[in-house]
């Protein structure tokens, strides 16, 4: 592998490199780590705007100056967002653009770190400017998470209450009840817990691929 040595103002050297972290399967499906450290060939600031919120037409009736007219209400805002354009060349002198948060700081010639999990970018550490590693995706996009709907919330309160009903003169027909009331709910208990167990696998997975 070529190497290269590329240093900033600090007079500090990095070699150009790249590498891959040996792979890790959770949950049926396998995640491939990958580093790279490249040199900043040029940097372009700018602020990304998105708008977001919802609103409500106008509506009604009138005639003649009578009648009634309704909505209009709703709400709309704007949050800015520092990026910058970095335009990088790795060992092989291949050139590539990613898109970056602004608290990177890049500068023209500086040396980044990116760190990559199934080519998704999860953190980026500015090299020459001697700055701490920036995460920038976590277990989550990868792993959904998932919670308890209504239906649930539901279907517990209904245990609760058949769980009662095995006191009575019909202890079987509530003891039936009661655990098809509680089927779903430790269904979706269970799956909880295993989707916590694989983002906490992926977690120290991507852990292993930053250090």
């Amino acid at each position: 592998m070529e190497v290269s040595l590329a240093g900033g103002a600090t007079g500090i050297s990095h070699p150009l490199r790249s590498w891959l972290i040996p792979p890790r399967r959770i949950a049926g499906k396998t995640y491939q780590g990958e580093c790279v450290v490249a040199r900043v060939r040029h940097v372009s600031y700018q602020q990304q705007s998105t708008i977001y919120g919802s609103s409500m037409g106008v509506f009604g009736v009138s005639d003649r100056g009578t009648g009634f007219v309704a909505g209009g209400g709703g709400f709309v805002d704007t949050v800015h967002r520092g990026v910058v354009s970095v335009v990088l060349e790795d060992e092989a002198g291949r050139h590539v653009t990613e898109e970056l948060p602004a608290s990177v700081s890049l500068l023209d010639d500086g040396v980044v770190r990116l760190d990559r999990i199934n080519g998704h970018l999860i953190a980026a550490t500015n090299l020459t400017g001697r700055q701490g590693r920036i995460v920038l995706l976590g277990p989550s996009v990868f792993i959904d998470g998932i919670g308890f709907t209504r239906l649930h919330g539901v279907l517990m309160v209904a245990t609760v209450m058949m769980a009662g009903q095995m006191l009575s003169d019909h202890p079987f027909r509530g003891a039936a009840l009661t655990a098809a009331c509680a089927a779903l709910p430790l269904l979706r208990y269970r799956r909880i817990q295993a989707a916590k167990r694989q983002r906490d696998r992926l977690k120290d997975y991507m852990v292993e691929v930053m250090s």
